[in-house]
């Protein structure tokens, strides 16, 4: 009976020993299980969020499914703005992020380093776990994760959550950078567009006249293009209109010239009755026509510019020439006043020599 007694101990103990090897197993398994989930969301975060370019949807997006992917009461993420020194809830997933101690976020930031922490809930254990977004050794905010658990979170799951908010930072850094190019791009478009119509303005203001072409016999007068030229201008936009009647009817065209959405000028077509009404692939291959008369037109314009510069310059260089071989100040002070003269087209010009800080005389040399 004494053998059978200890032949039933170690069983018992064998029994015990399996069931505590079982219950690792199974532990180690379940950590394994929660680790490739953790994985598996870290990657469908980065693919969700990589594809959203504005930050505020994005941030929302990202804290959604990792609250509903891995079950966790609570996701949030918070930023910083160095500024001010301002920490501020940027997205949150799940209600009750009032549980976040700010202290512990500013914490996390400040230090660059994850924190955790665990509190008894409602009979149950809740933990805590705050993590840094940071992009090129800088924290630009915090993740907070909150899940009611029996266990803390592993250093496994720590390294993959942390990984999944080293992703989040990227891409709310890339979303920043997205923002800022966009705002530099509008900025040099409205100056590039400032640009083209004051130098156009000036351009056309220097010839002194509007330029008018017209091909074809002049079957629709003047009267009848006027307001359409007007409003395809002002508006951008083609315009379709009629003139004449019963068997001189047309049909008419005005399509603006579009320079970087500038109206540098109008064109305008007309067609009998007969054709028919202007149709939208009519009006859609005319405009290619046009955008590439405005380039052209454009071309031509900064050509003119680059010519009259060099011939400004040419003409410079050539009076610093003249002046250098004048030998006395009379000789130098009639060849300035004769070159300005010509420069600015102006009848008279006078250059007034005194010493300084003097007040200028009442007479010169003047020449006309």
């Amino acid at each position: 009976s004494q053998a059978q007694s200890r032949a039933l101990e170690r069983v018992s103990r064998s029994t015990q020993e399996l069931s505590a090897i079982r219950d690792q197993l199974q532990a180690h398994s379940e950590e394994l299980d929660r680790y490739a989930r953790l994985l598996e969301v870290s990657s469908l975060v980065s693919r969700e969020t990589v594809a959203i370019l504005e930050r505020e949807e994005m941030l929302d997006r990202a804290v959604q499914l990792i609250a509903q992917q891995l079950h966790f009461d609570q996701a949030a993420i918070y930023t910083v703005d160095r500024s001010e020194d301002e920490i501020s809830l940027a997205a949150a997933a799940q209600p009750g992020h009032e549980l976040t101690d700010l202290s512990t976020i500013r914490q996390v930031i400040r230090t660059g380093s994850q924190r955790g922490r665990q509190s008894p809930l409602d009979g149950r254990v809740h933990h805590e776990l705050t993590l840094p977004l940071q992009v090129s050794g800088q924290v630009i905010g915090a993740l907070d994760v909150h899940a009611t658990r029996p266990v803390a979170f592993s250093e496994q799951e720590i390294l993959a959550l942390q990984g999944m908010a080293d992703l989040l930072a990227l891409a709310m850094e890339n979303a920043r950078l997205l923002t800022e190019t966009r705002a530099s791009l509008k900025e040099l478009d409205a100056l590039y567009r400032h640009y083209t119509a004051e130098a156009w303005q000036q351009f056309l203001g220097t010839r002194g006249e509007t330029w008018h072409y017209q091909s074809g016999p002049e079957a629709v007068p003047n009267q009848a293009w006027e307001p359409l030229f007007a409003e395809a201008k002002q508006s951008g936009q083609p315009v379709t209109g009629e003139s004449g009647q019963d068997g001189d009817r047309y049909y008419l065209l005005a399509l603006p010239v579009r320079l970087r959405q500038i109206p540098i000028g109008v064109v305008g077509f007309y067609r009998p009755a007969g054709a028919g009404p202007w149709q939208p692939a009519d009006i859609a291959a005319i405009e290619a026509v046009t955008s590439r008369l405005a380039l052209s037109v454009e071309n031509l314009r900064l050509l003119e510019e680059a010519q009259r510069r060099a011939a400004r310059e040419q003409m410079l260089s050539q009076m610093t020439d003249r002046f250098v071989r004048s030998l006395d100040m009379d000789t130098l002070l009639q060849t300035a006043v004769r070159e300005l003269g010509q420069v600015l087209s102006v009848d008279e010009i006078a250059v007034h020599v005194s010493p300084p800080d003097s007040s200028p005389p009442t007479q010169g040399r003047e020449e006309d």
